[in-house]
């Protein structure tokens, strides 16, 4: 908010005159805080993956002259993928049904789809409530089955 550690640090500093309004009660503090919350577990699975990488696979590549570049885009992300598409799975099953964070940092202005369902079933409305239900299922199935398309876990994991 206006009295927040960010706006302090910047107004000693005199960075900026005035307090930065758009930190709080916004769709950019919707974004910054769920960011916060959920990179973790973007980041868990793609560390566990990078971590299962044999060290010999880079060095060999090297070893045969590639750069960087080429070693991150031949060897590096293919076998970090399955990381990737496990984290992304993660993110868009725990957001889709994300209301309490939207609700306490944007102060109501912001809906997501699972603020929406909370705000439906309390007015008693249920078909309202169940159609968005459906409909939120019915798009986490499709993104689900896009990752799987990607990369067979079965067969990585």
């Amino acid at each position: 908010g206006k009295e927040g550690a960010i706006n302090i640090v910047l107004l000693k500093l005199h960075i900026i005159q005035q307090p930065i309004e758009v930190l709080l009660f916004s769709e950019l503090s919707v974004i910054i805080g769920m960011t916060q919350i959920y990179c973790v577990f973007m980041v868990g699975p793609i560390a566990f993956m990078l971590a299962r990488i044999d060290r010999n696979i880079i060095e060999a590549a090297r070893d045969l002259g590639a750069g960087f570049g080429r070693i991150f885009f031949k060897i590096i992300f293919p076998l970090s993928l399955p990381g990737v598409v496990v984290g992304a799975i993660f993110v868009s099953v725990m957001v889709l049904g994300e209301f309490a964070t939207s609700g306490a940092l944007s102060g109501r202005k912001v809906n997501l789809l699972g603020n929406i369902i909370v705000t439906q079933v309390g007015s008693l409305k249920w078909a309202m409530a169940s159609v968005v239900g459906v409909i939120l299922t019915v798009v986490i199935g499709i993104v689900i089955a896009g990752f799987l398309r990607i990369v067979d876990l079965k067969r990585e994991l």
